[in-house]
Protein backbone atom coordinates (compact mmCIF):
# COMPACT_ATOMS: atom_id res chain seq x y z
CA UNK A 1 0.00 0.00 0.00
CA UNK A 2 1.57 3.89 -0.74
CA UNK A 3 2.11 5.93 1.65
CA UNK A 4 0.92 9.58 2.30
CA UNK A 5 3.85 11.85 0.30
CA UNK A 6 4.89 15.68 1.54
CA UNK A 7 6.57 18.50 0.17
CA UNK A 8 7.27 21.76 1.85
CA UNK A 9 7.51 25.13 -0.56
CA UNK A 10 9.32 28.14 1.80
CA UNK A 11 6.94 31.38 -0.12
CA UNK A 12 8.55 33.75 2.44
CA UNK A 13 10.28 33.45 5.93
CA UNK A 14 7.28 33.45 7.90
CA UNK A 15 4.54 31.55 4.57
CA UNK A 16 4.74 27.57 4.10
CA UNK A 17 2.99 25.79 1.84
CA UNK A 18 2.85 21.93 2.12
CA UNK A 19 1.47 19.68 -0.52
CA UNK A 20 -0.07 16.80 0.87
CA UNK A 21 -0.44 13.51 -1.93
CA UNK A 22 -2.55 10.35 -0.36
CA UNK A 23 -2.45 7.44 -1.80
CA UNK A 24 -5.32 6.08 -3.96
CA UNK A 25 -5.81 2.94 -1.72
CA UNK A 26 -6.34 5.19 1.39
CA UNK A 27 -8.73 7.03 -1.20
CA UNK A 28 -10.84 3.57 -2.08
CA UNK A 29 -10.45 2.56 1.60
CA UNK A 30 -12.09 5.70 3.02
CA UNK A 31 -14.90 5.63 0.06
CA UNK A 32 -15.70 2.08 0.68
CA UNK A 33 -15.83 2.74 4.60
CA UNK A 34 -18.31 6.02 3.73
CA UNK A 35 -20.60 3.33 1.46
CA UNK A 36 -20.85 0.21 3.71
CA UNK A 37 -22.20 2.90 6.24
CA UNK A 38 -24.14 4.21 3.71
CA UNK A 39 -25.45 0.75 3.29
CA UNK A 40 -26.78 0.29 6.71
CA UNK A 41 -28.76 3.54 7.08
CA UNK A 42 -30.17 4.58 3.43
CA UNK A 43 -33.23 2.94 1.91
CA UNK A 44 -33.35 2.60 -2.05
CA UNK A 45 -36.84 1.75 -3.81
CA UNK A 46 -36.56 -2.06 -4.74
CA UNK A 47 -33.82 -3.30 -2.16
CA UNK A 48 -34.24 -4.54 1.34
CA UNK A 49 -32.81 -2.53 3.90
CA UNK A 50 -28.90 -3.23 4.11
CA UNK A 51 -28.72 -5.10 1.19
CA UNK A 52 -27.91 -2.51 -1.87
CA UNK A 53 -25.40 -3.19 -3.84
CA UNK A 54 -22.46 -0.49 -3.29
CA UNK A 55 -22.01 0.56 -6.70
CA UNK A 56 -25.34 1.44 -6.66
CA UNK A 57 -24.71 3.50 -3.89
CA UNK A 58 -21.91 5.15 -5.37
CA UNK A 59 -23.95 6.04 -8.34
CA UNK A 60 -27.00 7.73 -5.90
CA UNK A 61 -25.12 9.03 -3.55
CA UNK A 62 -22.20 10.27 -5.48
CA UNK A 63 -21.15 13.78 -4.46
CA UNK A 64 -22.21 13.32 -0.71
CA UNK A 65 -19.63 10.02 -0.80
CA UNK A 66 -16.70 12.06 -2.29
CA UNK A 67 -17.32 15.19 -0.21
CA UNK A 68 -17.81 13.07 3.66
CA UNK A 69 -14.57 11.12 2.33
CA UNK A 70 -12.54 13.81 0.72
CA UNK A 71 -13.16 16.08 4.73
CA UNK A 72 -12.01 12.25 6.54
CA UNK A 73 -9.55 12.19 4.50
CA UNK A 74 -8.23 15.70 4.92
CA UNK A 75 -9.14 15.04 9.02
CA UNK A 76 -6.94 12.28 9.30
CA UNK A 77 -3.86 13.22 7.68
CA UNK A 78 -4.05 17.28 7.98
CA UNK A 79 -1.63 17.18 11.52
CA UNK A 80 0.31 14.23 10.52
CA UNK A 81 1.50 15.75 7.50
CA UNK A 82 2.20 18.91 9.67
CA UNK A 83 4.24 16.84 12.13
CA UNK A 84 6.26 14.82 9.82
CA UNK A 85 7.05 18.10 7.86
CA UNK A 86 7.88 19.88 11.53
CA UNK A 87 5.46 22.63 10.92
CA UNK A 88 3.48 24.54 13.90
CA UNK A 89 0.87 27.17 12.68
CA UNK A 90 0.52 30.28 14.45
CA UNK A 91 -3.03 30.22 12.81
CA UNK A 92 -5.87 28.28 11.12
CA UNK A 93 -4.32 27.54 7.60
CA UNK A 94 -5.85 27.61 4.74
CA UNK A 95 -6.71 24.62 3.13
CA UNK A 96 -7.23 24.18 -0.81
CA UNK A 97 -8.28 20.14 -1.97
CA UNK A 98 -7.98 19.22 -5.71
CA UNK A 99 -11.18 17.09 -6.74
CA UNK A 100 -11.37 13.32 -5.42
CA UNK A 101 -11.78 10.38 -7.47
CA UNK A 102 -12.13 6.58 -6.67
CA UNK A 103 -9.12 4.84 -7.86
CA UNK A 104 -6.81 7.90 -7.99
CA UNK A 105 -4.61 9.45 -5.51
CA UNK A 106 -5.84 12.86 -3.82
CA UNK A 107 -3.91 15.54 -3.17
CA UNK A 108 -4.25 18.70 -0.89
CA UNK A 109 -2.31 22.16 -0.59
CA UNK A 110 -2.31 23.67 2.77
CA UNK A 111 -0.73 27.33 3.61
CA UNK A 112 0.28 28.64 6.74
CA UNK A 113 2.22 31.51 8.35
CA UNK A 114 4.99 30.33 10.99
CA UNK A 115 7.07 31.41 13.65
CA UNK A 116 9.54 33.81 12.08
CA UNK A 117 13.23 32.99 11.76
CA UNK A 118 14.85 35.70 14.74
CA UNK A 119 18.69 36.92 13.51
CA UNK A 120 19.42 38.97 17.32
CA UNK A 121 21.92 42.10 16.94
CA UNK A 122 23.39 42.34 20.43
CA UNK A 123 20.88 43.25 23.13
CA UNK A 124 23.43 42.96 26.74
CA UNK A 125 25.36 46.43 26.60
CA UNK A 126 22.67 49.10 24.72
CA UNK A 127 23.81 52.22 25.05
CA UNK A 128 20.96 54.69 26.19
CA UNK A 129 21.92 58.28 26.81
CA UNK A 130 19.43 60.16 29.19
CA UNK A 131 19.63 63.53 31.14
CA UNK A 132 20.51 63.70 34.74
CA UNK A 133 17.95 63.57 37.16
CA UNK A 134 18.55 66.81 39.14
CA UNK A 135 15.26 68.50 40.85
CA UNK A 136 16.27 72.29 41.31
CA UNK A 137 14.45 74.87 44.34
CA UNK A 138 12.36 76.15 40.56
CA UNK A 139 10.86 72.70 39.87
CA UNK A 140 9.86 72.31 43.46
CA UNK A 141 8.31 75.44 44.06
CA UNK A 142 6.46 75.05 40.38
CA UNK A 143 4.90 72.00 42.10
CA UNK A 144 4.20 73.82 45.43
CA UNK A 145 1.76 76.69 43.14
CA UNK A 146 0.40 73.38 41.63
CA UNK A 147 -0.78 72.38 45.05
CA UNK A 148 -1.77 76.11 45.81
CA UNK A 149 -4.08 75.94 42.96
CA UNK A 150 -6.01 72.42 43.79
CA UNK A 151 -6.07 74.32 47.57
CA UNK A 152 -7.10 77.32 46.15
CA UNK A 153 -11.20 78.85 46.73
CA UNK A 154 -13.59 80.98 45.01
CA UNK A 155 -14.22 84.39 46.34
CA UNK A 156 -15.91 87.35 45.27
CA UNK A 157 -13.69 89.95 43.11
CA UNK A 158 -12.34 93.03 45.98
CA UNK A 159 -13.48 95.69 43.51
CA UNK A 160 -15.59 96.19 39.76
CA UNK A 161 -13.30 95.05 36.95
CA UNK A 162 -13.61 93.17 33.61
CA UNK A 163 -13.30 89.26 33.65
CA UNK A 164 -9.29 88.05 33.19
CA UNK A 165 -7.79 84.74 32.68
CA UNK A 166 -8.28 82.35 36.18
CA UNK A 167 -11.43 84.42 36.90
CA UNK A 168 -14.99 82.40 37.63
CA UNK A 169 -17.50 83.92 35.58
CA UNK A 170 -21.07 83.19 36.71
CA UNK A 171 -23.21 83.00 33.18
CA UNK A 172 -26.69 82.83 32.05
CA UNK A 173 -26.64 81.82 28.59
CA UNK A 174 -29.31 80.37 25.61
CA UNK A 175 -28.32 79.52 22.46
CA UNK A 176 -30.39 79.82 19.23
CA UNK A 177 -30.23 78.01 15.46
CA UNK A 178 -32.21 81.20 13.72
CA UNK A 179 -34.48 81.98 16.50
CA UNK A 180 -35.52 78.91 17.53
CA UNK A 181 -34.00 78.41 21.00
CA UNK A 182 -32.36 75.08 22.00
CA UNK A 183 -33.19 73.00 24.64
CA UNK A 184 -29.77 71.46 25.57
CA UNK A 185 -27.92 74.77 25.13
CA UNK A 186 -29.36 76.46 28.03
CA UNK A 187 -28.02 77.07 31.50
CA UNK A 188 -28.71 79.27 34.47
CA UNK A 189 -26.25 80.17 36.50
CA UNK A 190 -23.55 78.31 34.82
CA UNK A 191 -20.04 78.89 36.67
CA UNK A 192 -16.95 78.63 34.00
CA UNK A 193 -13.28 79.14 34.58
CA UNK A 194 -11.62 81.38 32.15
CA UNK A 195 -8.73 79.07 31.02
CA UNK A 196 -10.06 75.95 32.27
CA UNK A 197 -11.11 74.85 28.66
CA UNK A 198 -14.40 73.63 29.45
CA UNK A 199 -16.03 76.02 27.21
CA UNK A 200 -15.72 76.49 23.19
CA UNK A 201 -12.45 78.99 22.73
CA UNK A 202 -14.66 81.53 21.00
CA UNK A 203 -17.16 81.62 24.48
CA UNK A 204 -13.92 81.96 26.54
CA UNK A 205 -12.14 84.92 23.75
CA UNK A 206 -15.33 86.68 23.70
CA UNK A 207 -15.82 86.26 27.90
CA UNK A 208 -12.29 88.21 28.18
CA UNK A 209 -12.83 91.67 29.27
CA UNK A 210 -16.63 91.76 29.44
CA UNK A 211 -18.20 93.33 33.31
CA UNK A 212 -20.35 92.04 35.67
CA UNK A 213 -24.29 92.79 34.06
CA UNK A 214 -22.73 92.87 30.10
CA UNK A 215 -24.18 90.86 27.56
CA UNK A 216 -23.10 89.26 24.65
CA UNK A 217 -23.77 87.40 21.46
CA UNK A 218 -21.22 84.60 20.37
CA UNK A 219 -21.69 83.10 16.65
CA UNK A 220 -20.62 78.88 16.61
CA UNK A 221 -20.11 76.97 14.06
CA UNK A 222 -20.40 73.44 14.73
CA UNK A 223 -18.24 70.73 12.62
CA UNK A 224 -20.50 67.95 10.31
CA UNK A 225 -19.08 65.48 12.60
CA UNK A 226 -20.33 66.71 15.67
CA UNK A 227 -21.61 64.02 18.71
CA UNK A 228 -24.60 66.30 19.14
CA UNK A 229 -27.00 65.55 15.60
CA UNK A 230 -29.03 68.74 16.45
CA UNK A 231 -25.77 70.67 15.95
CA UNK A 232 -23.95 69.08 13.85
CA UNK A 233 -22.45 71.12 11.11
CA UNK A 234 -24.90 74.00 12.15
CA UNK A 235 -24.40 78.12 13.05
CA UNK A 236 -25.84 78.44 16.57
CA UNK A 237 -26.19 82.17 18.14
CA UNK A 238 -25.22 82.18 21.96
CA UNK A 239 -26.54 84.53 23.71
CA UNK A 240 -24.56 85.23 27.19
CA UNK A 241 -25.06 87.34 30.15
CA UNK A 242 -22.22 87.83 32.69
CA UNK A 243 -24.25 87.57 36.23
CA UNK A 244 -21.09 87.58 38.44
CA UNK A 245 -17.19 87.58 38.83
CA UNK A 246 -15.21 85.52 41.15
CA UNK A 247 -11.62 85.33 41.64
CA UNK A 248 -9.60 82.64 42.74
CA UNK A 249 -7.94 82.86 46.28
CA UNK A 250 -4.90 81.54 46.87
CA UNK A 251 -3.63 80.04 50.05
CA UNK A 252 -0.15 81.66 51.68
CA UNK A 253 2.51 79.48 51.36
CA UNK A 254 3.30 78.39 54.62
CA UNK A 255 3.92 76.35 57.61
CA UNK A 256 0.17 76.12 58.12
CA UNK A 257 -0.57 75.19 54.42
CA UNK A 258 1.69 72.17 54.93
CA UNK A 259 -0.03 71.14 57.89
CA UNK A 260 -3.42 71.70 55.51
CA UNK A 261 -1.85 69.65 52.66
CA UNK A 262 -1.20 66.65 54.61
CA UNK A 263 0.92 65.35 57.67
CA UNK A 264 3.65 67.83 57.79
CA UNK A 265 5.12 70.03 60.77
CA UNK A 266 6.22 72.84 58.63
CA UNK A 267 6.68 73.67 54.89
CA UNK A 268 10.71 72.43 54.76
CA UNK A 269 9.14 68.92 55.42
CA UNK A 270 6.34 69.83 53.08
CA UNK A 271 9.13 70.91 50.13
CA UNK A 272 11.27 67.58 51.04
CA UNK A 273 8.24 65.59 50.31
CA UNK A 274 7.14 67.53 46.96
CA UNK A 275 11.01 66.78 45.90
CA UNK A 276 10.55 62.95 46.93
CA UNK A 277 7.53 62.74 44.75
CA UNK A 278 8.88 64.94 41.89
CA UNK A 279 11.76 62.38 42.00
CA UNK A 280 10.04 59.26 41.89
CA UNK A 281 8.10 60.60 39.14
CA UNK A 282 10.97 61.87 36.90
CA UNK A 283 12.71 58.26 37.71
CA UNK A 284 9.40 56.54 36.84
CA UNK A 285 9.18 58.18 33.63
CA UNK A 286 12.75 58.20 32.44
CA UNK A 287 12.96 54.22 33.04
CA UNK A 288 9.88 53.82 30.67
CA UNK A 289 12.14 56.09 28.39
CA UNK A 290 14.89 53.69 28.29
CA UNK A 291 12.76 50.45 27.94
CA UNK A 292 11.37 52.63 25.07
CA UNK A 293 14.94 53.37 23.63
CA UNK A 294 16.11 50.02 24.20
CA UNK A 295 13.19 48.24 22.31
CA UNK A 296 13.73 50.79 19.45
CA UNK A 297 17.08 49.21 19.03
CA UNK A 298 16.23 46.04 19.40
CA UNK A 299 13.59 46.65 16.65
CA UNK A 300 16.00 48.38 14.20
CA UNK A 301 19.00 45.64 14.83
CA UNK A 302 16.83 42.52 14.49
CA UNK A 303 16.55 40.82 10.84
CA UNK A 304 12.52 39.93 11.01
CA UNK A 305 9.31 39.30 8.66
CA UNK A 306 5.74 39.73 10.64
CA UNK A 307 3.60 37.12 9.69
CA UNK A 308 0.66 39.16 8.19
CA UNK A 309 -1.82 37.11 11.02
CA UNK A 310 -0.14 38.58 13.92
CA UNK A 311 -0.03 42.55 12.94
CA UNK A 312 -4.15 41.57 12.10
CA UNK A 313 -4.65 40.18 15.59
CA UNK A 314 -2.82 43.28 16.89
CA UNK A 315 -4.61 45.74 14.74
CA UNK A 316 -7.86 44.04 15.99
CA UNK A 317 -7.17 44.54 19.50
CA UNK A 318 -5.59 48.56 19.36
CA UNK A 319 -8.87 48.85 17.28
CA UNK A 320 -11.15 47.40 19.96
CA UNK A 321 -9.30 49.52 22.47
CA UNK A 322 -9.54 52.86 20.90
CA UNK A 323 -13.33 51.91 20.06
CA UNK A 324 -14.50 50.47 23.70
CA UNK A 325 -14.91 53.82 25.40
CA UNK A 326 -16.18 56.02 22.48
CA UNK A 327 -20.18 57.20 22.04
CA UNK A 328 -22.31 55.34 19.95
CA UNK A 329 -22.60 57.94 17.34
CA UNK A 330 -18.49 57.96 17.23
CA UNK A 331 -18.38 54.30 16.90
CA UNK A 332 -21.10 54.43 14.06
CA UNK A 333 -19.34 56.86 12.34
CA UNK A 334 -15.69 55.11 12.35
CA UNK A 335 -13.29 54.35 8.94
CA UNK A 336 -12.20 51.31 10.16
CA UNK A 337 -10.33 50.83 6.76
CA UNK A 338 -8.59 53.83 7.47
CA UNK A 339 -7.82 53.27 11.38
CA UNK A 340 -6.50 50.15 10.22
CA UNK A 341 -4.49 51.92 7.62
CA UNK A 342 -3.38 54.40 9.90
CA UNK A 343 -2.07 51.94 12.98
CA UNK A 344 -0.62 49.56 10.89
CA UNK A 345 3.28 50.43 11.40
CA UNK A 346 2.27 50.71 15.12
CA UNK A 347 0.74 47.20 14.83
CA UNK A 348 4.13 45.68 12.87
CA UNK A 349 6.18 47.46 16.00
CA UNK A 350 4.42 46.00 18.42
CA UNK A 351 4.41 42.52 16.75
CA UNK A 352 8.18 42.35 16.37
CA UNK A 353 9.15 44.05 20.09
CA UNK A 354 6.67 40.94 20.82
CA UNK A 355 8.41 38.36 19.42
CA UNK A 356 12.19 39.65 20.16
CA UNK A 357 11.30 39.97 23.78
CA UNK A 358 10.15 36.65 23.09
CA UNK A 359 13.09 35.21 21.76
CA UNK A 360 15.30 36.85 24.39
CA UNK A 361 13.19 35.17 26.55
CA UNK A 362 14.11 31.93 25.64
CA UNK A 363 17.58 32.77 25.18
CA UNK A 364 18.32 33.61 28.78
CA UNK A 365 15.98 31.38 30.31
CA UNK A 366 13.28 33.99 31.75
CA UNK A 367 10.01 32.49 33.25
CA UNK A 368 7.64 33.76 35.86
CA UNK A 369 7.68 32.42 38.83
CA UNK A 370 4.67 30.53 40.65
CA UNK A 371 4.52 33.46 43.23
CA UNK A 372 4.56 35.92 40.32
CA UNK A 373 1.87 34.19 38.54
CA UNK A 374 -0.11 33.56 41.46
CA UNK A 375 0.09 37.01 42.35
CA UNK A 376 -0.96 38.63 39.37
CA UNK A 377 -3.54 35.92 38.98
CA UNK A 378 -4.86 37.56 42.06
CA UNK A 379 -4.80 40.34 40.90
CA UNK A 380 -6.83 40.13 37.53
CA UNK A 381 -9.19 37.37 39.64
CA UNK A 382 -10.09 40.51 41.97
CA UNK A 383 -10.93 42.95 39.24
CA UNK A 384 -12.97 40.11 37.21
CA UNK A 385 -14.86 38.95 40.67
CA UNK A 386 -13.64 35.54 39.87
CA UNK A 387 -11.57 32.84 41.83
CA UNK A 388 -8.15 32.52 40.58
CA UNK A 389 -8.59 28.72 40.28
CA UNK A 390 -11.32 29.74 37.53
CA UNK A 391 -8.38 31.46 35.40
CA UNK A 392 -6.38 28.71 35.16
CA UNK A 393 -5.25 27.26 31.92
CA UNK A 394 -7.15 30.19 30.75
CA UNK A 395 -6.22 32.27 28.06
CA UNK A 396 -6.11 35.35 30.55
CA UNK A 397 -3.60 33.36 32.42
CA UNK A 398 -1.53 32.96 29.16
CA UNK A 399 -1.40 36.83 28.78
CA UNK A 400 -0.30 37.06 31.87
CA UNK A 401 2.15 34.61 31.49
CA UNK A 402 3.83 36.40 28.14
CA UNK A 403 3.26 39.82 29.62
CA UNK A 404 5.17 39.24 33.04
CA UNK A 405 7.96 37.53 31.13
CA UNK A 406 8.01 40.69 28.97
CA UNK A 407 8.29 42.73 31.76
CA UNK A 408 11.37 40.20 33.52
CA UNK A 409 13.09 40.39 29.88
CA UNK A 410 12.74 44.65 29.68
CA UNK A 411 13.88 44.58 33.25
CA UNK A 412 16.77 41.83 32.15
CA UNK A 413 18.02 44.27 29.31
CA UNK A 414 17.67 47.74 31.12
CA UNK A 415 20.03 45.70 33.62
CA UNK A 416 22.37 45.07 31.05
CA UNK A 417 22.22 48.49 29.05
CA UNK A 418 24.81 51.04 29.59
CA UNK A 419 23.01 54.26 30.26
CA UNK A 420 24.82 57.20 30.08
CA UNK A 421 23.80 60.33 32.06
CA UNK A 422 23.90 63.82 30.35
CA UNK A 423 23.41 66.68 31.82
CA UNK A 424 21.22 67.98 29.28
CA UNK A 425 20.33 71.63 31.08
CA UNK A 426 24.30 72.63 31.62
CA UNK A 427 24.06 71.52 27.50
CA UNK A 428 21.76 74.16 26.97
CA UNK A 429 22.82 76.91 28.89
CA UNK A 430 26.20 76.67 27.37
CA UNK A 431 24.23 77.00 23.41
Amino acid sequence: MGTMEIKVEELSSVKRKLEVVVPKEKVDEEIETICQDLKKRVKVKGFRPGRVPIPILKRIYHQDVISQAMLKIIEKTYQKALDEAKLKPLFEPTISPEALEEGKAFKYAVTLEVMPDIKLGEYKGLEVEVPLVDIDEDTVNRELEKLRETHAEVGDIKEERPLKLGDYAILDFQGYIGETPIDNLKANDFMVELGGQQLHENIEKSLLGMKKGEEKVVKLKYPKDHQDPNLAGKEVELKIKVKDIREKILPELNDEFAKQVGDYENLDQLKEAVKRDIEQRVKAARDAYIKDKIISQLIKETEIEVPEGLVEQELHLMIDRASRFSSPHIKEHLDLEKMKKDLRPLAEEKVKMHLILGKIAELENIKPTKEELDENLSAVASQLKKSVESLRGSYAEERLRVHIIEEKTLKFLRDHAKIIEKNMKKKDDEK
